[in-house]
């Protein structure tokens, strides 16, 4: 189940993700969506 919402509702920056970690979270989303 994915949820969306709007950026203006987004306060603050909490953190980053470095490059790789950011590649396997698509990967993994990619698979979840079955859209490989």
């Amino acid at each position: 189940q994915i949820i969306t919402i709007d950026k203006e509702r987004l306060m603050k920056k909490i953190g980053t993700l470095d490059n790789q970690r950011m590649a396997k979270i698509n990967e993994a989303i990619k698979i979840s969506l079955e859209i490989q």
